[in-house]
């Protein structure tokens, strides 16, 4: 989630961020094989103010039962580098994208050989390409 949440209250952006993503799964599920359509629908979803209260509920329930998952205060990628491979670990604020995440992209093509130093690095992609930063 985005934004911090306190007792039952959810922040707008995280009821914006469910709303368009349930609607877009409710989309591709009714039609699978018309995926350029699935933005139009989100979009129109999205402003349905009955859709958005029904989401903003169900957020408030979880939150309210201690059921959402905390604010994320780290913002780095970070690699955990072993002998037998690597990891990229994300902020959460990374994760509705992690297929398309240029860090993840940029250490696959960039991580081919086990380095010399083992360990957990901060990590970015620069120009395309995969720079290790300071140790954690």
């Amino acid at each position: 989630m985005s934004d911090e949440h306190h007792g039952d209250q959810v922040a707008a952006a995280d009821v914006d961020l469910a709303v368009r993503a349930a609607a877009r799964a409710r989309y591709l599920r009714a039609y699978p094989a018309d995926p350029e359509r699935a933005d139009g629908y989100t979009e129109r979803m999205a402003a349905d103010a009955a859709f958005r209260a029904e989401m903003a509920a169900a957020l408030a329930a979880l939150a309210g039962a201690g059921r959402m998952m905390p604010v994320d205060a780290e913002t780095a990628h970070l690699v955990e580098l072993r002998d037998e491979g690597w990891t990229v670990q994300h902020p959460m604020s990374c994760r509705p994208n992690l297929f398309a995440c240029e860090v993840n992209r940029a250490a696959e093509r960039g991580l081919t050989a086990v380095p010399d130093s083992l360990g957990v690095f901060e990590c970015r992609a620069e120009d395309g390409r995969f720079v290790i930063g300071a140790a954690r």
